[in-house]
């Protein structure tokens, strides 16, 4: 799925529908199968593997990771109690990292636009814009 999204903006890339610039990681999120449903808060893997088996890596990021030893077909409310009660207990720091990951996101996109734009008026203008403001 993420070879696939990087794929999708290469090629409008190369057909001129987009720069290079305008690559970031805002765009490979709506390039994503699931960019019209919201990131998994908390994520369940039944059979004690500690794993995920490339399901969504991307999207799981900042979601809560609940490893379960019992098989999905005895798997019960009892189990989703547990699991349920691991994301309460992870919450804040989950939404804590998350949220500095989108500030940190959005001052490195307002910076590269920035940039972007001080390139663009500068090959038309060499004299136009001061590199030391």
């Amino acid at each position: 799925e993420i070879s696939n999204a990087v794929e999708e903006m290469a090629e409008g890339v190369e057909k001129g529908l987009i720069k290079p610039s305008d690559i970031s990681e805002s765009l490979l999120d709506r390039c994503l199968y699931t960019s019209h449903s919201p990131d998994p808060h908390l994520l369940v893997r039944t059979s004690g593997e500690v794993r995920l088996s490339d399901f969504l890596l991307w999207q799981s990021s900042f979601s809560v990771l609940s490893f379960m030893e019992v098989l999905w077909p005895e798997f019960s409310f009892w189990h989703l109690c547990a699991a349920v009660l691991h994301y309460q207990r992870n919450h804040d720091a989950i939404t804590r990292a998350r949220e500095q990951h989108n500030l940190e996101r959005e001052q490195a996109q307002r910076q590269a636009d920035y940039d972007t734009v001080v390139a663009e008026v500068q090959q038309e203008d060499p004299n136009k814009i001061d590199q030391s403001t």
